[in-house]
């Protein structure tokens, strides 16, 4: 579970992903969250690390690889940027998403996918 105080950071690094990729892995341990991947013409690579710290709350006892859809994810625009945002996993084939508002409050499921990627060292 990680729960981030303005969901507008993650909507933003969602966005700028999807222009290069469409699938990648995150890879969750308890010291935070990674994903690594080169874009279609194999220009670019992104590597972005989330430490624990970077969360309001970060709990994560077991390490856990997701593959998402940042396509699925990018769909998520109707939460407002200082919504509070809760991502979590419970053994098995989706990531929940909460976003929660003044006002409102919006709960998602995005389905995991498997999908085979490989580590590069920089």
């Amino acid at each position: 579970e990680a729960r981030l105080s303005e969901a507008g950071v993650f909507k933003k690094i969602v966005d700028g992903m999807r222009e290069m990729v469409t699938e990648t892995n995150l890879d969750c341990t308890e010291h935070g969250m990674t994903l690594q991947f080169m874009d279609s013409s194999h220009v670019a690579l992104v590597s972005l690390q989330l430490y624990a710290r970077a969360f309001q709350h970060y709990s994560c006892t077991t390490n856990v690889t997701m593959g998402l859809n940042l396509n699925n994810l990018g769909k998520f625009q109707i939460a407002n940027n200082d919504d509070i945002l809760t991502l979590q996993y419970k053994d098995g084939d989706f990531l929940d998403l909460l976003f929660e508002g003044l006002n409102s409050v919006s709960d998602f499921q995005v389905k995991l996918m498997d999908i085979d990627s490989e580590q590069l060292g920089i």
